[in-house]
């Protein structure tokens, strides 16, 4: 192994900026092309400031830092996110991961304020201070017969047209949750939709003025997200859904429709991290997956 350079905060740099993304090949599968396209469309966080070890042209480790914004009991709290966190496989071994966290976490001690996280490997983070939140979904039973029209149409988020009304609508957008939502997560949101299976569930409704990320899954609604300007009423909601259903799910918290929906434990391999000062007192939360990063 030649020597290794270490380059930070080289988003804006074209050259730099594409030698990271065949790392993300190598480790994700995610295809460079992918990248390319989702900089190219103006996805790219500009807060995303990537800390990483190359060998000459090569990315070879790294972790990458950007701002996060959420509105908790209706307070804003600014954050910092976590992610990208990578080495290749002939190179792993060799510390660098904790050499680069290290180096991140001492410039968000710097910034203030806490740190989330997303890892299938919470045990990698627990020793530099990070514990893992429990998350929940919410749902009630809701007998929903639709009629005979539906007033859904699906969305090609990556049609240019489409594409355009859509960031229309994101920019004036309304909190989902006023207990706990992101409200920065718009590179998050367009990543995931290069995911075809959450693709295929982004819809708009022309009655509500309003997206809607959802599924049917055994009789039940699951919704993922609303993106509109004001958040519609949960029957409206109901009855621009096609397919029958006898319950709904919202993995987002509850508090803008009425009251009645459970909280159950959400289980899943991804644990939500934090590190840092935040008291939720007893708060019930879910990240939505649009949001995950």
């Amino acid at each position: 192994m030649q020597t290794l350079s270490f380059h930070i905060n080289y988003g804006e740099n074209q050259s730099r900026r594409e030698q990271l993304y065949p790392l993300f090949d190598t480790v994700f599968n995610i295809p460079v092309e992918a990248f390319r396209d989702f900089h190219s469309k103006g996805f790219w966080d500009e807060s995303y400031r990537p800390f990483t070890y190359f060998e000459e042209e090569k990315a070879v480790a790294n972790v990458s830092l950007f701002h996060m914004e959420f509105l908790i009991n209706g307070e804003k709290l600014g954050a910092t996110g976590i992610q990208s966190v990578i080495t290749h496989p002939d190179y792993r071994g060799k510390g660098l991961m904790k050499s680069l966290f290290r180096e991140a976490l001492a410039f968000i001690d710097q910034q203030g304020g806490p740190a989330f996280l997303m890892t299938s490997s919470p045990e990698l983070y627990t020793p530099f201070g990070f514990e893992s939140l429990e998350e929940y979904y919410f749902v009630r039973s809701y007998g929903h017969k639709p009629g005979s029209a539906t007033q859904l149409q699906k969305v090609d988020i990556f049609n240019e047209e489409e594409l355009a009304t859509f960031r229309s609508m994101w920019e004036k957008r309304a909190p989902l949750s006023k207990e706990f939502m992101p409200l920065r997560y718009q590179s998050s949101f367009f990543l995931n939709m290069y995911n075809p299976n959450l693709h295929e569930l982004l819809y708009y409704c022309d009655s509500l003025d309003a997206y809607l990320v959802y599924d049917i899954e055994d009789g039940t609604l699951e919704l993922f997200d609303i993106i509109a300007d004001q958040i519609p009423d949960l029957e409206d909601i109901c009855r621009a859904i096609p397919e029958p259903f006898e319950n709904i799910a919202l993995y987002f918290n509850p508090d803008q429709f009425e009251e009645g929906f459970e909280a159950v434990k959400y289980e899943t391999v991804d644990h939500f991290m934090v590190r840092g000062a935040f008291d939720l007192e007893e708060l019930k939360i879910k990240l939505p997956i649009t949001a995950e990063f």
